[in-house]
């Protein structure tokens, strides 16, 4: 590996973390589908200016089913049960279980793709395994129903994730990653509209809630 791509992946890694942190500080003013109601509407209007200069904007109902499922499986609903978690879990124990994605995904694609699973992957999905239930009990998750239940919704969600990327590379892979990207988060936004106005919170938000929404 190149120095280059360590360091794009370090980068990406602190980003990725730092959400969780963020979530971890909004989520409790906001609540889960409010906040990921308001995170998906900020992305959609950050990427569809790109998305109108390289596509037509009526290009967005070409393949609504499948988009429509990728809105669903791989931001609406993981997206929600990862703000559900950090409202029980520390931001560090919500990203262990975002890690649980790489285990489900090859499980997923075992047995629905029929890809192969060598010795090696096994081990490495056996000790990711062992690795997670280890941290979520050291954490005392299994001692309280409501850490429990986050727990759960994190593992739920990271499956969600799993089905969707298995789910792209069966039926996705002819839509480019732009037009997918912006119009499947679209879809997920939509999906969450009604139940975001319905569970807005009374109380304002803060700025720093917004801030680091």
């Amino acid at each position: 590996m190149k120095a280059i791509n360590i360091f794009e992946l370090l980068i990406l890694a602190a980003i990725w973390g730092a959400s969780f942190v963020f979530m971890r500080v909004a989520v409790p003013e906001f609540g889960a589908i409010p906040l990921i109601g308001v995170r998906i509407g900020v992305a959609v209007l950050f990427l569809l200016p790109f998305f109108v200069v390289k596509y037509r904007v009526c290009q967005l109902a070409d393949n609504k089913l499948s988009i429509f499922i990728v809105g669903i499986f791989g931001s609406a609903l993981p997206f929600s049960l990862f703000a559900y978690s950090t409202l029980y879990l520390s931001a560090g124990l919500t990203a262990v279980l975002n890690a649980a994605v790489s285990i489900f995904t090859a499980l997923v694609a075992y047995a629905w793709l029929g890809e192969n699973l060598s010795f090696k992957r096994v081990a490495g999905l056996v000790t990711g395994f062992f690795g997670v239930c280890l941290l979520v009990y050291t954490a005392g998750a299994l001692d309280h129903r409501a850490t429990l239940l986050a727990v759960m919704a994190g593992l739920v969600a990271a499956l969600s994730y799993a089905f969707n990327n298995c789910y792209i590379k069966l039926y996705c892979s002819h839509i480019s990653p732009l037009r997918l990207t912006v119009a499947s988060l679209f879809s997920g936004f939509l999906l969450l509209c009604p139940f975001m106005i319905y569970l807005w919170p009374e109380q304002v938000p803060s700025t720093k809630a917004w801030l680091l929404h």
